[in-house]
Formats: structure tokens, C-alpha cells, sequence
């Protein structure tokens, strides 16, 4: 696989107006949308979802929290990095980003509810216990946020795996935020 970064004006032709569309929203074509960008279909999903999940009833503190979650999941790297930065650029409260990033439960009951549920999601294919979906109802948030997770899981899961064929290399942007597994994760029993 030649696992190629796009820019404008190398990339497949049907890519080529997608990436521009991605550059005017973010400022930038990050490494992943210009390695994507090899398939047009794919780069078209990841915009579509990206802008549904800007349309939800989820606060941009709860997007990032959904996507820090999952990557965590995920053991992507490259996307712990990116939403960091933007989550600090959300205002996201680094407390919060670090629980995040270490896979901690997070110590603000409701957004651990949201991370809880999301991975949960994620872990279970959506095949949830008893009454897991009523814990998250009950910590304030609704029906239509259940299924507004979902997007936010479908949208991580394009870029997780993309970047797994990728291994897309980090962009100057986001290596003030670079991340790796912590090594309790990896080797200890605690």
C-alpha cells in the first residue's frame, strides 16, 4: 500500500473539491483527509458525518469527549492527538482531557456518563445490558443524543481505521498533543 497524503492538487479528481471544502472549514487539510482522500467515497462519509455531528444537540465539549473516547477505544493515536487540540480549542476543560487520555472515568458525572455509554456502544456493537441505556437517560441526556453518539462513533471509526492503513503521520498542528498508550495499559495488573 503506498498509503500517499493528497493535497489539492494531487489528489483523485473527485477529491479535489472536497479537500477544498475541508481546508475553507478547517484552515488546514489534516494528514488524514489527504490520505483518504485515495477514495472519494470515503472522504465524502468522513465530511457528511463530521458536519451531521456539528448539527447534533451535543455541545462541542461532548463531541470531543465522544471522539477522545472512542480513539482511546481504539488506540488511535493520530486522533487523540487532533481532538485534543480542538478540544482545547472547544475550551474543554483539561481535567477532563487528561481523564480522556489516560482512560480514566471521567470525574464530571454526567460527561463520564456520555463516555461511559459511547464506549459502551462501541465495546458491545450496541448489544447494551440492562438498563444502560436508562443510565444514561437518567444523567440528563435523551433519546435523540442515544443516536446522536452513534454518529459521533460512526465518524471515529472512519478515521481510527483509516489511520491504522494509513499510519498516518502527525501533523505539525496537533504534536504539541502527541499521545501514547499509557504504559499501565500495556503491561501492569493493576
Amino acid at each position: 500500500m503506498k498509503n500517499t497524503i493528497y493535497t489539492i492538487e494531487t489528489a483523485p479528481e473527485k477529491s479535489r473539491p472536497l479537500l477544498e471544502k475541508a481546508k475553507k472549514k478547517m484552515g488546514m487539510i489534516p494528514n488524514i483527509l489527504g490520505g483518504i482522500a485515495v477514495a472519494p467515497a470515503a472522504l465524502q462519509a468522513y465530511l457528511g458525518l463530521s458536519t451531521a455531528l456539528s448539527q447534533t444537540t451535543l455541545s462541542p465539549t461532548e463531541q470531543q469527549i465522544i471522539a477522545l473516547a472512542i480513539s482511546y477505544v481504539n488506540d488511535c493515536a493520530y486522533c487523540i492527538a487532533a481532538h485534543t487540540t480542538m478540544a482545547l480549542n472547544a475550551r474543554v476543560d483539561r481535567t477532563i482531557l487528561d481523564e480522556l487520555r489516560a482512560g480514566k472515568p471521567l470525574s464530571d458525572k454526567k460527561l463520564e456518563s456520555l463516555r461511559n455509554f459511547a464506549v459502551r456502544m462501541q465495546d458491545t456493537r450496541g448489544h447494551l445490558d440492562a438498563g444502560e441505556l436508562d443510565a444514561f437517560l437518567a444523567a440528563g441526556y435523551t433519546e435523540e443524543q442515544a443516536y446522536e453518539v452513534i454518529v459521533g462513533i460512526a465518524l471515529k471509526t472512519i478515521t481510527n481505521l483509516s489511520n491504522r492503513l494509513l499510519n498516518t503521520p502527525l501533523d505539525a498542528a496537533f504534536a504539541a498533543n502527541r499521545w501514547e498508550k499509557p504504559a499501565c495499559e500495556n503491561s501492569c495488573t493493576c
